[in-house]
């Protein structure tokens, strides 16, 4: 896969506190992906019920998935205009209360099951800033257990319900503009492994 010197920016939140005076900030921290083409840093929301509101947790994987199917930050703006940043709190349709949490991954393969509890029937978020300097065809190779949806600067450009496990499996083309570039994953999961893998 081609490599590209694309930075990985995340927005982070800085809180200081006194006895006088509350300071927040948002300082971006650049990466850069690791020698696999893998995305190491990550902004986090989760784990949210993939089931309706007031329904039993369980059912098929497919048209049972409430939290795959609808977007759950609406309260916030919505999936295609999030932004977010370390530390923001988030409250979804369903009323669950949540936090984007920054983490680190040392591989391609970001393992759900092993950073929430519970995992079973749920969805979660994951969010990253890629920069570029010029205009930049790249091709993300995908993997996700189960389904995935991807946004990437607000438009929808990729959504299969259906688990791909093997890394690098799913080809994706896609244009990053000149600047930053916002990039927005869902995943979603009934029962066993959850999780996602992106390199580029």
């Amino acid at each position: 896969m081609k490599k590209l010197h694309i930075h990985l920016r995340f927005v982070l939140l800085l809180f200081f506190m006194s006895a006088a005076m509350a300071v927040a900030g948002h300082p971006f921290f650049e990466y850069s992906p690791t020698s696999d083409g893998a995305l190491s840093t990550w902004l986090l929301l989760g784990p949210f019920s993939n089931s309706a509101p007031g329904a039993a947790a369980g059912g098929e994987h497919g048209a049972d998935c409430y939290g795959f199917h609808n977007d759950l930050l609406a309260n916030s703006g919505g999936e295609s205009k999030a932004s977010p940043y370390a530390g923001e709190a988030v409250e979804s349709i369903a009323s669950e209360k949540r936090i984007w949490r920054p983490v680190m991954n040392p591989s391609v393969w970001v393992d759900f099951n092993s950073l929430y509890a519970p995992n079973d029937d749920v969805v979660a978020y994951a969010f990253a800033v890629l920069h570029v300097e010029h205009e930049t065809q790249v091709v993300f190779g995908l993997s996700h257990n189960d389904g995935m949806k991807i946004w990437l600067n607000g438009d929808l450009v990729y959504s299969q319900h259906t688990a791909h496990l093997e890394l690098n499996s799913v080809p994706l083309a896609v244009t990053l503009k000149k600047g930053d570039n916002r990039l927005l994953l869902k995943v979603d999961e009934k029962k066993g492994g959850w999780g996602f893998g992106l390199s580029v």
